[in-house]
């Protein structure tokens, strides 16, 4: 059963899909480098030092360590499927092009 969330601050933040590969691959092995994500999740280290910052931004944290464990908090777990939480919980998810 999902919880009821008592305010944003309590929920999943909508990700991208190389936001949630990152995420997922940090929650498994919170100590890998930006060096080590790129060529794992096929992208350059300068694309990676974006999506970092955009998820440090989204979970209101300021390092990764912090990240994975708001991110354990808030109840997401690597390969969650995003589209139903984002459904129960009321959030609109952008478009991607």
């Amino acid at each position: 059963m999902m919880r009821a969330f008592r305010d944003q601050r309590d929920a999943i933040p909508v990700m991208h899909a190389s936001e949630v590969k990152i995420l997922d691959l940090l929650m498994r092995e919170p100590d890998m480098e930006n060096s080590e994500l790129a060529p794992r999740v096929k992208l350059s280290y300068g694309r990676v030092k974006n999506v970092m910052t955009g998820l440090l931004n989204k979970f209101g944290v300021s390092n990764r360590h912090q990240l994975v464990y708001e991110a354990k908090r808030r109840g997401y777990f690597p390969g969650m499927p995003l589209e139903k939480l984002y459904q129960y919980t009321g959030v609109q998810r952008t478009r991607q092009a």
